[in-house]
Parts: C-alpha cells; structure tokens; sequence
C-alpha cells in the first residue's frame, strides 16, 4: 500500500464494511462502521474553514428557527409549566440556535468572509471543509 505524506491541514475518518453477511438496513445497505474525524494539523493550531459551508449552516440554523417559531406546536404562554423551569419557551428552544449563529458568524468574521444573508447564500450544500 502506497502512502502519500500530508502537507496540509486535513481531516479524515475509516470505514469498514463487511460483504459476506446478509444482514441489510432499510436501505439495502450491508453492514458499514466509520470512526469519527481524526484531525491532522499540519503547521500549528488545527485551522479549517469553507465559506459555503459556513454559509450553509447560517441557513440551516435561520430555517430551523423559522421552524420554532412558525410550525412548532405551541400552548399559549403562561397555560404550561416547561420541565426546564423557563417562563420563555421559544426563547429556551432558540438559544442553542442562536448560540450555534454566533459561534459561525465568529468563525466568518475571523476568515475575514463577507457576510452574506439567507437569501445571498446561494443553493451551496457542501460538508466538506477545505483547506485555508
């Protein structure tokens, strides 16, 4: 087996799929493990960005709110008590949301990234960091 050196910044992952069973998903898929990202800093501190990922996930995260707020089912405020012991229940369900829109949004204006809304982000669907 060859092996090439790294030189960049990179992630990657394993995966096994075993062939001689004949046990499958609902998809028809055999059997298949993969480990999580292992993360190859190459240079210094572990650094990767891709502005239409980023871009991406702003519009993720801006349609899930949309969601909340406009699809989820609701009781009028003040009629239930929340396990979570918050008066605003909206609020509680958007605060990772907008925690997650802060945390991309440093991350863009750290790779110096024009910022672009929802609607200018275009139809881009990539998961896949590149390098800087």
């Amino acid at each position: 087996m060859d092996y090439e050196p790294i030189d960049i910044s990179a992630w990657c992952n394993t995966g096994a799929e075993y062939y001689g069973y004949t046990h499958y998903d609902v998809c028809r898929r055999s059997i298949f493990a993969h480990t999580s990202p292992i993360y190859i800093s190459v240079g210094g501190t572990w650094r990767m960005f891709d502005k239409e990922t980023a871009q991406y996930m702003l519009t993720l995260i801006d349609g899930a709110m949309t969601d909340v707020e406009n699809r989820s089912r609701q009781h009028a405020h003040g009629y239930v008590a929340h396990h979570h012991g918050e008066d605003d229940h909206l609020g509680f369900l958007n605060r990772p949301l907008l925690e997650a829109r802060q945390s991309v949004q440093q991350r863009i204006r750290e790779h110096r990234v024009a910022w672009l809304t929802p609607a200018t982000a275009g139809s881009s669907i990539g998961i896949r960091a590149k390098p800087l």
